[in-house]
C-alpha cells in the first residue's frame, strides 16, 4: 500500500511541475505560481532554468539545415526587474532593458535562431552568428533600420543572401529605445533600404498581415507577435505599444 501511495504523491508532484510554465506563460506571478501549486519559489526559478536549457537543445538539435525563402529580423523589448531609469539603490547592474532578437521564416511562421542580450552591435553579431548556422541557401532577410545589422550581415553571410532594411520614420527623431519607445512620436513614413543583394520589394512592406498567401508581412509585427501573443505577460504590452505606431502610420 506505501508503494501506490508514495508513486501517487510522486504523480501528484510531477504534475504540479508541469503546471509550472504552462501558469507563467500565462502570466502568472512566480509567487502565485508558488500558492497556486505549492511549489516553493526556489523550485520554480529552477524548473524555468531546467526547461529553457531542454528548449536550448531541442532547438540546437532539430533547427539546421534550413532553407528559407523570406526572413524577418526584429528585437522584442522586455525589462528585467525593473526600468533602467528608475532602479532602486541596491539594483543588481542587469536589471533593466533586456532584448529578445527574433529571426522568423515569414511563410511557415518558424522561429529560426534567438538571441537574447543587449541591443547593440555585440548582440547583432552574436545573433547574424546563430542565424547563419542554422540556415542554407539564398534567401531575402529583412530588419529594421538598426545600424548594427549592417555590419553583422556583412561578416556572417557578405553577399550570399538578400538584405535590405525597412527605415521607418518618426514624428520625433529622438528615438533611443525601442519603436514605441517614445509616447509622442508617431510613424510617419517607411523607407525601404537594400543594403545587399537583389531583393524583391514586394516583400519589403508595411503590411500588417501576416497570413498573406504573399508573404508580404511588416518586419516587426510578425516576429513580435508569436512569442508576444503566446506569453501574456508580454501581449499587452505589446498592442498598447508596439502597434500604435503602425496604426498612426495607416
Amino acid at each position: 500500500m506505501g508503494f501506490f501511495v508514495e508513486r501517487f504523491l510522486k504523480l501528484l508532484h510531477l504534475d504540479a511541475a508541469a503546471r509550472v510554465p504552462e501558469l507563467m506563460m500565462e502570466g502568472t506571478s512566480v509567487r502565485a505560481i508558488s500558492r497556486l501549486t505549492g511549489i516553493h519559489i526556489a523550485t520554480i526559478l529552477s524548473l524555468m532554468v531546467t526547461a529553457g536549457e531542454k528548449c536550448q537543445r531541442l532547438l540546437d538539435a532539430t533547427i539546421r539545415n534550413v532553407r528559407p525563402n523570406l526572413v524577418q529580423a526584429d528585437e522584442l523589448h522586455s525589462l528585467v526587474g525593473c526600468h533602467e531609469k528608475r532602479p532602486r539603490p541596491d539594483a543588481p547592474a542587469e536589471w533593466g532593458s533586456i532584448w529578445t532578437w527574433l529571426a522568423l521564416d515569414s511563410e511557415s511562421k518558424l522561429i529560426i535562431s534567438y538571441h537574447i542580450g543587449n541591443r547593440d552591435a555585440e548582440s547583432a553579431w552574436e545573433f547574424m552568428r546563430d542565424l547563419r548556422a542554422r540556415t542554407e541557401g539564398i534567401f531575402q532577410l529583412t530588419s529594421d533600420g538598426f545600424r548594427a545589422y549592417v555590419d553583422a550581415v556583412d561578416a556572417h553571410f557578405a553577399t550570399s543572401i538578400h538584405f535590405a532594411q525597412l527605415i521607418k520614420l518618426y514624428s520625433s527623431p529622438d528615438i533611443s529605445g525601442p519603436d514605441w519607445y517614445s509616447a509622442t512620436s508617431r510613424v510617419t513614413g517607411t523607407i525601404p533600404s537594400v543594403k545587399v543583394g537583389r531583393p524583391d520589394a514586394r516583400f519589403v512592406s508595411t503590411s500588417k498581415d501576416s497570413t498573406s498567401a504573399s508573404g508580404c508581412t511588416f518586419v516587426a509585427t510578425p516576429a513580435e507577435r508569436t512569442p508576444t501573443a503566446a506569453n501574456w505577460r508580454t501581449t499587452r504590452l505589446h498592442l498598447a505599444f508596439g502597434l500604435r505606431g503602425i496604426t498612426s502610420a495607416e
